[in-house]
């Protein structure tokens, strides 16, 4: 097997392995927690998760992205400085948005209704810092192409988590945002040592700083910045309207849905980590010709996982919510027949915007998302309106078609990039996937 097989085999591995460990610890956390808690603490904690979650993507596209990209054009003490110069803007940016969110923190609890944001951003203020520390030797490791310790690191993180919540529930002990708040924090330094323990030898220890570097890092990551934060508004816009124009509750309610609708994130997001750093070489060698051969291959083998997802959550939809939420959330199973379909479209649009960002064009593919963020709030403010919690669910869904409708046009436009390549390719794989399974048996 050569080098290059390898990579994407090893790599594939242990993103998936990463991917699935979050989302099985999320499914258990989370089928504990709504059992522990009412809807609008639920609720609360859910919107808390959402603006920390756009904390810490915003800070991946502003850091992982950039040091990914120059970190291998480098070498000695260059090398050594863009690393030290992407750890000190790290923890600059974790101080800046720890202070903006305790100072928006009361406005928020006003429009959300949510008693106890104050506190979670309090905490968070620490956790926050502690996160800056995870997010760059994780950074490091993989510009160097090293998954295991990402892969164990985060499941660690969430392991710890999931311990939390099974002891409160077995002990029947009171939970609240508050103390959930506290848990967070414990498991993200456990597994910021667990990352210090693999990235140590990768790691430059003294403070280096280079103006000509942070200028550098800057000005492509204000790009990758732009995109993730319109990309965290495109999927926290439902989450958000539905607090302010009805009630946490109905977050908790539309949250179930979401949670499930997640699976999607598995092979979608595990080809994304995978994509990103091989794109960047490529793009080197062969620039726009990469493109094309990379999005089709991607999108095609990502279909084959989630069009079966789809089938059986469309089939099983009552079922699932029942052994997930209980009774409680019967509501969800409505919303979640529509967000299962978010899975058939969020490949075709996610990879575009992974290999625009490889090919060197953040730029450009932070508009298309700004774009997209700015349809996705217009829609959610008109459906939630007339249709209630069901209809975040509808203008999502319509935000992701119209979107994927404007960026076929584009790509076939500018890469030459052809849907009728997707069959194909899938022919391919099934045909490849079949002779393995019979191989076995």
């Amino acid at each position: 097997m050569n080098s290059k097989k390898s990579y994407w085999i090893s790599a594939g591995k242990l993103t998936l392995v990463q991917r699935v460990a979050m989302l099985f610890f999320g499914v258990l956390n989370f089928f504990f927690l709504v059992r522990m808690m009412d809807m609008k603490s639920y609720g609360v904690w859910m919107l808390f998760i959402s603006v920390t979650t756009l904390v810490r993507t915003t800070r991946e596209g502003f850091f992982k992205k950039p040091l990914i990209r120059f970190i291998n054009k480098l070498e000695g003490r260059e090398r050594d400085r863009l690393q030290g110069t992407s750890l000190f803007l790290n923890l600059i940016f974790s101080l800046f948005t720890s202070v903006l969110l305790l100072a928006i923190s009361g406005f928020l609890v006003r429009v959300w209704d949510a008693p106890g944001l104050v506190g979670l951003f309090s905490i968070f203020f620490v956790t926050n810092f502690v996160m800056g520390y995870f997010s760059h030797y994780n950074n490091v490791l993989e510009a160097n192409f090293q998954f295991s310790g990402p892969m164990v690191a985060n499941t660690l993180k969430n392991g710890v988590m999931f311990l939390f919540v099974i002891y409160f529930f077995f002990a029947k002990t009171e939970i609240d945002v508050i103390i959930l708040g506290y848990c967070d924090l414990i498991s993200t330094l456990v597994a910021a040592i667990c990352m210090f323990i693999y990235s140590r030898r990768m790691l430059v220890m003294k403070a280096l700083w280079s103006k000509k570097q942070s200028l550098q890092l800057f000005h492509y990551g204000k790009y990758t910045l732009g995109t993730n934060i319109s990309a965290m508004i495109l999927r926290n816009t439902d989450i958000w309207m539905l607090g302010w124009l009805i009630s946490p509750a109905a977050v908790a309610v539309y949250n179930v849905a979401i949670r499930i609708t997640n699976l999607f994130e598995v092979p979608t997001m595990a080809m994304a980590s995978i994509i990103f750093p091989e794109a960047v070489k490529k793009a080197e060698v062969n620039g726009k010709r990469a493109f094309k051969d990379l999005y089709e291959k991607s999108v095609a083998v990502i279909l084959l996982f989630i069009i079966p997802m789809v089938m059986a959550g469309l089939i099983f939809s009552d079922w699932i919510i029942w052994v997930l939420a209980g009774d409680s959330y019967d509501g969800a199973v409505g919303i979640l027949r529509v967000t299962m379909l978010y899975g058939l479209i969020i490949p075709f649009n996610k990879q575009m915007g992974i290999l625009l960002d490889a090919m060197g064009r953040a730029k450009l593919n932070m508009f298309f998302v700004i774009r997209n963020a700015l349809i996705n709030v217009v829609l959610n403010y008109i459906f939630i309106s007339q249709m209630g919690t069901i209809g975040a669910a509808y203008a999502t869904l319509c935000t992701l078609v119209i979107v994927m409708v404007i960026n076929q046009i584009f790509l076939n436009k500018n890469y030459n990039v052809e849907l009728k390549q997707l069959y194909e390719y899938s022919k391919h794989y099934m045909l490849h996937i079949k002779k393995f399974a019979l191989s076995k048996l």
